[in-house]
């Protein structure tokens, strides 16, 4: 039923250039200043630090500046992304400072991924749609949590995103294309295969390209894995160490799922990212996109099939399988919820289908509201965590500021123990340490030299869960142990040393 649709009410006509007099571009060009200034602000009062992954990714870029080894082999350390630790290496120029910095490239960053969900709504469907498109994703605190919190995802879903708007607005465009899938493709591996698939599509075009083009596309599409695996090599002589070892550790933590359990935790974490009204809007939207404008539906339904195969083969593959490599289909979702309530664009003015549609989508919205605001909408649960990840952040490193905690230092009592794992990116990055001067007290192989120097124990409930716990760590990890002397203690954290 594409010749239901009216071209006016589509990108590029009459409908699409001025609403209410007022000229789109200008409207868009507001829009996007208050994003950023909303960034700006929400960085200033809310002084979070980078998570797990992030952290490692300044340790190792400032490794890569002082041409140190790169301790990717470090104690369960994260699978490296090298467009991260490249950037974290420009940035570790600046000295401390690079952490803050980061994370207001990842703010911005969440603030293109809106822009890019408006230009693909817009570009796949109206300027209506994409509005809707672009304030679900920015109401979805999933999406802004990891932007906070520095994780890769949240830019690598903006360059894909920005890629299908720039391809849907001009098919077979290629350039910038090529160039946004080449940045996914340094941040995650599932890039890859879409770099794959668009070569075909262009191979496939009805211009048939010429030879030179088919080798030049063909040389994009193997320039993000020859890097990443040249990277590895470079490291740590096995250009295979991203994948070999994240198999391992996969293993080790018991986080693969077996191929029948990957469609239930499918739904399950495509309902923790975007909850139950935005899936089932997602599906109802893609019906209706199908059933009323098939082909502008092309680019929508791409990615969130592109999505859900990329997580099927990391679940087939037997690495771990978690909610943020879902965050493609999330998208693609909120695309097609924002058809299902302003889809209605695409109709002719004036037909009572339309009518219809437009009463029963703003009846659907109206509860979708009430429902988020009744169910998953907790603002002051979001702002907990930003205070937390401050405060934290800021008594870890005034415990180290204090007297006794510099004395021992001073004294080179031995090395920096903490419970697990998890703070041991932080210590490095805030202490500026190598990686044998902090241990995680959990590692098996540095059970013996943990049991002199400097001990930081938390205190803290939240950060007891968030940075202390691991299942399978022993607890007596979290007690001082026999000969460690009190040092300092603030609300979060205290410091025991032996010398």
């Amino acid at each position: 039923m594409e010749s239901a649709s009216l071209q006016s009410g589509l990108p590029g006509g009459e409908g699409s250039s001025r609403l209410r007099g007022i000229p789109l571009r200008r409207l868009e060009q507001a829009g996007l200043a208050a994003l950023v200034i909303s960034a700006l602000v929400l960085f200033a009062v809310y002084p979070a630090y980078p998570s797990y992954d992030s952290a490692y990714a300044l340790v190792w870029g400032r490794e890569i500046l002082h041409l140190d080894p790169i301790s990717l082999e470090a104690f369960r350390a994260p699978t490296e992304h090298p467009l991260a630790i490249a950037v974290a290496a420009v940035l570790s120029i600046i000295g401390e400072p690079a952490d803050r910095v980061l994370e207001l490239l990842y703010m911005l960053s969440f603030v293109a991924l809106i822009a890019g969900a408006y230009r693909l709504g817009r570009a796949a469907f109206t300027p209506l749609v994409g509005l809707a498109a672009a304030l679900v994703i920015l109401s979805r605190f999933d999406f802004a949590s990891l932007a906070i919190r520095a994780f890769i995802d949240i830019p690598f879903l903006a360059a894909l995103v920005w890629a299908a708007a720039l391809e849907c607005e001009r098919p077979r465009r290629g350039g910038a294309v090529w160039v946004l899938v080449v940045l996914a493709g340094l941040m995650r591996p599932e890039a890859w295969a879409l770099a794959a698939a668009y070569w075909l599509w262009m191979v496939v075009g009805p211009a048939r390209p010429g030879r030179a083009d088919v080798l030049r596309w063909a040389g994009w599409v193997l320039l993000a894995p020859a890097l990443w695996l040249g990277f590895d090599l470079v490291a740590t002589g096995d250009p295979l160490f991203s994948f070999t070892s994240t198999s391992e550790e996969v293993e080790e933590l018991g986080r693969d799922e077996s191929l029948a359990d990957l469609p239930g935790a499918a739904e399950a974490f495509l309902i923790e990212l975007v909850k139950t009204p935005v899936l089932l809007g997602g599906a109802l939207g893609a019906l209706l996109a199908l059933w009323f404008v098939p082909t502008r539906a092309a680019m929508p339904l791409f990615l969130l099939a592109a999505g859900l195969a990329t997580f099927g083969a990391i679940g087939a593959a037997g690495l771990a399988v978690i909610d943020r490599y879902l965050l493609l289909a999330a998208a693609a979702l909120s695309v097609f919820a924002a058809y299902a309530a302003a889809g209605f664009t695409t109709l002719r003015p004036g037909s009572g289908l339309r009518r219809i549609w437009t009463a029963v989508a703003a009846l659907g919205v109206l509860a979708v509201i009430a429902y988020t605001a009744a169910n998953t909408l907790n603002v002051r649960n979001f702002a907990d965590e930003l205070e937390f990840r401050t405060d934290s952040h800021d008594s870890l490193a005034a415990i180290f500021e204090a007297d006794p905690v510099r004395a021992a230092r001073g004294r080179g009592c031995g090395p920096v123990s903490v419970p697990t794992h998890k703070l041991v990116p932080e210590v490095r990055w805030t202490l500026d340490l190598a990686e044998e001067e902090v241990v995680a007290r959990s590692d098996p192989d540095q059970r013996s030299r943990a049991r002199r120097g400097l001990a930081l124990h938390v205190r803290d409930r939240r950060a007891l869960i968030l940075q202390g716990f691991d299942p399978d760590a022993d607890p007596l990890t979290q007690v001082p142990a026999a000969g460690f002397e009190p040092l300092a203690a603030n609300d979060h954290y205290a410091v025991y040393g032996r010398c």
